[in-house]
């Protein structure tokens, strides 16, 4: 009767240790989540931020080109044509070739987040 007892207590201490590995597992598949998340959210704010400040300089840039243009060619209105001309034919090269130079980077970036664990 004692070895019925015993058994009955290595059973439930198996139990009780499997139920203690699952929590352990589900507490470190949340852990791995917020810190893919939160590496995903500054990445994120870095890249608006450093996208915001390279708008401004380009902003800036292509107002002094286009007044140095201007200034070449003897009016300010044909100077900001050959520069809004150049933004457009960039624009247009852009998205020809969008997918293989955003979407496959983004994928990318993605999964080096997700999968690989700390990247920088």
């Amino acid at each position: 009767m004692e070895e019925n007892g015993k058994g009955k207590n290595a059973a439930d201490e198996m139990i009780s240790s499997v139920k203690e590995y699952v929590a352990l597992k589900i507490d470190e598949l949340k852990l791995k989540g917020v810190e893919g998340l939160s590496l995903l959210c500054s990445k994120m704010i870095f890249i608006f931020l450093a996208a915001m400040t390279i708008v401004i300089a380009l902003q800036l840039l292509g107002l002094a080109l286009g007044f140095l243009i201007g200034e070449y060619l003897g009016s300010n209105a044909l100077g900001f044509l050959a520069v809004g001309a150049f933004f457009i034919i960039v624009f247009i090269i852009l998205y020809l070739f969008r997918n293989k130079i955003f979407v496959n980077n983004f994928v990318k970036f993605f999964i080096q987040i997700f999968f690989n664990g700390n990247s920088k």
